[in-house]
């Protein structure tokens, strides 16, 4: 049973990774539209539309589909188009952080995401947006990187943030630099937790009897 991973960038490439670490052999299908990233400043409209459009050539080859992009599954939920098969990024995140009971949480996301309010109405967390960091991360920019997390990440340690959900996955891929320039920031990862939510549905698949078997 196949799992199509999608983004619209690079970033959602962490999750493939996730998974193919956490279940070697899984079958997976990787894509992405990189013509029209960043979603982060489109409509929910637009990011839907983009959203399926991406789809539609896979359609019938997987068994879930995982949106590794908070942007465009802050969109789905939004618009009321999660689908049985759909395991968004959000929805595992605020599971296991609410079960964890974390205080103190800080989130940076993209700006359609941290203007949705969604993890400030789930979690609590202080949210910051980014017009620019998740394009700055697909063109390797790492000097603008860092210029930008010099801007967005000081005013989230001021109001007493000590984990910081990094909000798209983008920001996954240079974790390393927030560590280095903000080492006593707890950082929290999405795409692993979306990532162990697949293999939990993959698992009642199973169970189901739809000839799933984990390798």
């Amino acid at each position: 049973m196949k799992v199509l991973v999608l983004d619209s960038g690079k970033g959602g490439k962490v999750v493939y990774k996730y998974l193919e670490s956490m279940s070697p052999g899984i079958d997976l299908i990787y894509t992405s539209d990189e013509k029209n990233m960043p979603y982060g400043e489109r409509s929910k409209g637009e990011i839907v539309s983009l959203t399926k459009k991406m789809v539609r050539p896979f359609k019938g080859e997987f068994a879930v589909l995982a949106p590794a992009c908070n942007t465009i599954s802050t969109a789905l939920i939004e618009t009321g188009n999660l689908r049985r098969n759909i395991v968004d990024i959000i929805t595992p995140t605020v599971q296991v952080l609410r079960r964890q009971n974390l205080r103190h949480l800080g989130v940076i996301s993209t700006s359609f995401t941290h203007n949705s309010g969604i993890y400030s109405r789930m979690l609590g967390a202080i949210s910051l947006p980014s017009r620019n960091l998740a394009r700055l991360i697909e063109e390797d920019d790492l000097d603008g990187v860092r210029k930008e997390l010099e801007v967005l990440i000081p005013p989230l340690i001021k109001r007493r943030v000590t984990r910081l959900i990094l909000g798209c996955t983008h920001y996954e891929l240079i974790d390393y630099i927030i560590r280095d320039m903000y080492p006593h920031l707890e950082l929290l990862y999405p795409g692993k937790y979306q990532a162990e939510a697949v293999l939990r549905r993959l698992d009642r698949l199973k169970g189901a009897g739809h000839g799933f078997k984990r390798k």
